[in-house]
């Protein structure tokens, strides 16, 4: 469910650690010459402001460059997120200001994502306290839920079956987060 874990709440007429989201924003460029596989962590500053872009070369020939997140309101559903057209132009922006094969690139495509961000930045993970039934939850991973999937499946799994997981969960237990 990732930044809409909060609808739960509904659904369960239980509180659920907190939630929140931020959207980030991604287009894919074709450049007018071929880059190499380098992926670039970037901490970028001009007059359009701050940010902290990555830039991934793809196979294909296209790169990826992502970034530029700001607070617009979480839609109802995920078919629902629509992107930023200056953010995607600023990304656009810092990878021909970055790289002067990026320059004159062509934009291929642009979109957005909503990022789950728990209050205290730490994901959720385990049973719920004081919830009628066994309720488990495994959220806020931000960025990072993709990378941290199959761990955090396999430790969930482990503690719903046998009561315990193979890593120590307490420093995620729901229980610090509501």
């Amino acid at each position: 469910m990732g930044p809409w874990t909060n609808v739960a709440n509904q659904w369960f007429g239980h509180k659920l650690p907190t939630i929140g989201a931020c959207r980030a924003h991604h287009i894919v460029i074709t450049p007018s010459e071929p880059v190499s596989a380098h992926a670039l962590f970037v901490n970028y500053r001009s007059k359009d402001g701050n940010d902290n872009p990555e830039v991934y070369p793809r196979p294909d020939g296209t790169v990826y460059i992502c970034g530029r997140t700001d607070y617009e309101p979480l839609p109802e559903h995920a078919g629902l997120v629509e992107p930023n057209s200056e953010s995607l132009n600023f990304l656009h922006r810092v990878g021909a200001n970055i790289s002067s094969t990026l320059e004159g690139s062509k934009l291929e495509t642009g979109h957005a994502c909503y990022l789950p961000l728990p209050e205290n930045n730490v994901p959720a993970i385990g049973l719920i306290p004081n919830y009628h039934g066994k309720l488990y939850i495994a959220a806020g991973h931000s960025c990072w839920g993709i990378l941290n999937a199959p761990a955090t499946g396999k430790n969930l799994a482990e503690l719903i079956v046998h009561g315990n997981s193979a890593i120590d969960l307490s420093p995620f237990d729901p229980a610090k987060f509501i």
